[in-house]
């Protein structure tokens, strides 16, 4: 009898890149169309960037801010009339007074996968017409990391900033697919964002997906990145949305996860204490 463990099937992802505004509902009408096209396709899972459903500032992502009961009641069954799993990158949570940048991943059917609030929050001080500080508007999050399984693949889930400390995506060592949402700044996507995405995808022997805004915030003025993009395990870009407002159908395939481990085995390497004598 082959005791052998059966590998899972190619994963058939939506990858969504926006432009939202401050208007949930707009926004709302919008994924939603993208949703069913992303059904209509056969994907297993569709992932939409952060503050996906409210672009804003502050004052307006306070406003509308949900409790987890809220967004669950809203967003749980597109999940389920299409069939389809899906990521929210970015959510603004209210937790009593609190409000956490938050994903929350559902599956096929409904069924809510898990919740994870941001770890680590953005700040630039580049200039006046450059300046962000997320701790403004955000706690940061208390839950992380997370990971989900959806179709036999296991999912670390990150957001945005997140993708700058290796030590946090290294704690997905052994996931088959990490996922950051995200909201890069240009002036930083432009210097950072790919070898970022490339770098924790090498470290971890893993595919590496972004989902990101792209254009300009409405009530900021500032501008995003764009540019969601698939690395493979071996590092490898294979895809890039580059600065236009879409979404692609892409497929995983397990494949490559199992050929780079087993061509350098350096996930689970462990390493002599230099400091013994």
């Amino acid at each position: 009898m082959n005791s052998t463990k059966k590998s899972p099937e190619d994963l058939k992802i939506h990858l969504v890149q926006m432009s939202s505004s401050p208007d949930l509902e707009s926004n709302l009408v919008d994924c939603r169309k993208i949703i069913q096209q992303a059904s209509a396709e056969g994907n297993d899972l569709v992932i939409f960037p952060e503050c996906a459903l409210t672009w804003a500032k502050t004052e307006v992502t306070h406003q509308l801010a949900k409790t987890e009961a809220d967004w669950v009641t809203l967003l749980a069954e597109d999940s389920k009339k299409y069939s389809i799993a899906i990521i929210w990158g970015g959510l603004a949570e209210c937790d009593g007074e609190k409000v956490y940048n938050s994903s929350f991943v559902f599956d096929h059917d409904g069924t809510l996968l898990g919740i994870y609030r941001k770890t680590h929050l953005f700040q630039i001080f580049a200039s006046d017409s450059l300046s962000v500080d997320e701790t403004e508007t955000y706690t940061h999050g208390n839950n992380g990391p997370i990971i989900v399984n959806i179709k036999d693949w296991s999912l670390g889930i990150s957001i945005c900033y997140d993708l700058r400390f290796p030590e946090f995506l290294r704690s997905y060592a052994g996931c088959d697919l990490i996922v950051n949402t995200a909201a890069f700044t240009r002036r930083t996507g432009r210097a950072h964002w790919e070898v970022l995405m490339r770098a924790r995808a090498i470290e971890n022997q893993a595919y590496m997906i972004g989902s990101c805004q792209t254009g300009i915030n409405k009530l900021s003025g500032i501008s995003a990145y764009g540019h969601s993009m698939l690395v493979d395990p071996w590092g490898k870009v294979l895809c890039d949305l580059e600065s236009d407002v879409k979404s692609q159908s892409l497929i995983l395939e397990y494949k490559s996860i199992e050929k780079t481990r087993a061509l350098v085995p350096a996930l689970y390497t462990s390493f002599p204490d230099l400091r013994e004598t």
